[in-house]
């Protein structure tokens, strides 16, 4: 085997705002994809083979489906909120920077968490350990 067969090739430098922008397609389908749902558990018209009466048993389900529907929803524009501020904080340069110790959050950490805000040592530790830094 030649000496080329070996060379590992560099992975591309991490582009910040694609991650970004990436990250913010993803969330932005899966809320449509929520609202959606949402709104055809709305809606007495639908296609739903739901019998609300005392004798289908099924409304239950579907109020369970609905509220996790909801809560997922709401998750998800927290984390859009979470985007927004990565987009930010990469437009007044300091994206990458740990909130808490201010070093540098490891590229790896941010390929795999675009809009992470600390070090996975900050993250990590306990709340009151990182209050005190």
């Amino acid at each position: 085997m030649s000496t080329s067969e070996h060379t590992i090739s560099p992975t591309p430098a991490f582009d910040a705002g694609a991650a970004l922008a990436a990250e913010r397609a993803r969330v932005m389908a899966a809320i449509a994809n929520l609202d959606e749902a949402l709104s055809q558990m709305k809606d007495p018209d639908a296609d739903a083979d739901h019998d609300f009466g005392e004798e289908g048993g099924e409304g239950a389900g579907a109020a369970v489906d609905r509220d996790r529907d909801a809560a997922l929803r709401s998750q998800l524009l927290d984390h859009l909120d979470s985007v927004d501020a990565a987009e930010r904080r990469l437009d007044d340069g300091t994206y990458g920077q740990c909130r808490t110790c201010r070093r540098p959050i490891a590229s790896a950490r941010l390929e795999v968490l675009a809009a992470a805000t600390e070090c996975v040592g900050c993250a990590g530790a306990p709340l009151l350990t990182r209050r005190s830094r």
